[in-house]
């Protein structure tokens, strides 16, 4: 029989029910204006993107628990298999649908975080007298200054440009593998369930994708989360002391129809 255990899986962030701090500052700021005519169309901006922010953040959530659900599932497969297993065993692997299904809730899950990036820089927005770009990436390259988009930069550059390079790698160019298959590898210090993610996603090929330990899907998408709503509490803070300060809003008109395709 093998000896040495089987770790555990990363737990799960604990999730507050209540909705994201960005969306409860602006209900605070939208209820204290509401009887205001002039702040009539910032009220209802106000009360229609966060919701939509908070849309997103919520199909984050509910893709995150998908993966975990699949990593420990895929983890009481391995518990029984290292049970029977030979002494030299080193190594497991599963691949079927369920564990498929990892794969394409982690490449929506991915999707659902940049569309929260970008709706969240369209809320930046209003604290600037200019119309600002509309996407997360363009607001952080444009001439803009300040603490609101100064947070959404030090965010860019620390982790969602990484992000942003395993999107654009698994939308455009190619999955993480063609075999989509889940492993658990003996180690020194015990047996180890990962689904697999390549360091060097700009590679953009199979072919050339390195993989380490320290890198796998369940880990990497809970890192990602807990950045999401470090992220969301920084821009809420700067937004509340800015309306204390009557430093925000600062544009409180045509903050709809912009973006508007006309074909």
């Amino acid at each position: 029989m093998v000896s040495p255990d089987l770790l555990p899986i990363p737990e799960l962030p604990t999730f507050t029910p209540s909705s994201p701090e960005v969306v409860r500052v602006l209900d605070r700021i939208r209820f204290e204006l509401y009887e205001d005519d002039q702040y009539a169309e910032f009220t209802w901006f106000a009360r229609e993107y966060p919701r939509v922010y908070r849309h997103h953040i919520d199909h984050a959530k509910h893709r995150l628990h998908l993966i975990h659900d699949g990593y420990a599932d895929a983890h009481a497969f391995f518990k029984e298999r290292i049970r029977s297993a030979d002494e030299n065993v080193f190594g497991f692997s599963r691949g079927d649908v369920r564990i498929m299904q990892i794969h394409w809730d982690f490449e929506a899950y991915l999707n659902c975080i940049a569309s929260s990036l970008d709706t969240l820089a369209r809320i930046v927005g209003v604290g600037y007298r200019q119309q600002l770009p509309l996407s997360f990436s363009r607001v952080c390259a444009s001439p803009a200054e300040g603490k609101l988009v100064a947070a959404l930069r030090a965010a860019k550059a620390r982790w969602v440009d990484r992000l942003k390079d395993y999107r654009d790698c698994f939308v455009h160019y190619t999955p993480s593998e063609t075999l989509l298959c889940i492993s658990c590898d003996l180690y020194q210090n015990g047996w180890e369930t990962r689904l697999k993610l390549p360091v060097n996603p700009n590679s953009r090929d199979i072919l050339l994708f390195r993989h380490s330990r320290r890198c796998h899907v369940l880990q990497y998408a809970i890192t990602v989360y807990r950045n999401l709503i470090a992220l969301d509490r920084k821009v809420a803070g700067i937004i509340a002391v800015g309306y204390r300060t009557g430093q925000f809003p600062v544009r409180i008109s045509n903050l709809f129809f912009t973006g508007v395709r006309t074909r």
